[in-house]
């Protein structure tokens, strides 16, 4: 199984008991998720779209940090597909759901954070217009040559609006 594939039967187990959130559906759409996210759930709050990422971490220290595709398909697919990739596309989105597997090849993620998404994205781009110092790399899988950039999540602290771990030395904050 991929890593995504991991994630999200890891979250159909999960998101009722870990993030008190039931999944009413998954985007199945290019467009819809383009737009939303993967998932749409209902919480106490109401309904909610969410996009996941999972990502194999090498190193444990990795585990700091919000990775974040800023270009997708930099390379002139994304010409084609008429968008820069998610960071800038999910318009309808409220969180960002970031599961981390430690070691990679790991059945069960290591930490899962949900984060406030446009609150995130204002964040990384705040700093990127500040000059912060912030780990980036290209990956050449998925939709193309991508650019990704790895953030703090000390920096995102007041984005964090749920974390789970599987040990609590991973965890940041206590979130309600």
């Amino acid at each position: 199984m991929t890593l995504d594939e991991r994630l999200t039967a890891w979250l159909g187990q999960n998101y009722q008991d870990v993030f008190h959130a039931t999944i009413l559906r998954r985007y199945d759409t290019e467009e819809e998720q383009r737009s939303s996210g993967d998932v749409r759930v209902a919480t106490e709050h109401g309904e909610r779209n969410i996009e996941e990422k999972a990502s194999g971490v090498a190193e444990e220290r990795w585990l700091d940090d919000c990775l974040l595709e800023l270009i997708q398909a930099a390379e002139g697919a994304w010409e084609e597909r008429k968008t820069r990739g998610w960071f800038y596309d999910l318009h309808n989105c409220d969180f960002l759901l970031n599961g981390y597997f430690y070691p990679s090849d790991s059945a069960t993620p290591s930490v899962v954070r949900i984060l406030r998404w446009k609150k995130t994205r204002d964040a990384a781009l705040r700093m990127i217009r500040d000059g912060a110092q912030l780990r980036t790399h290209w990956v050449r899988k998925g939709f193309g040559l991508t650019l990704c950039m790895y953030v703090p999540y000390s920096s995102l602290r007041d984005c964090i609006a749920a974390e789970w771990a599987v040990d609590d030395k991973y965890l940041l904050a206590k979130v309600a």
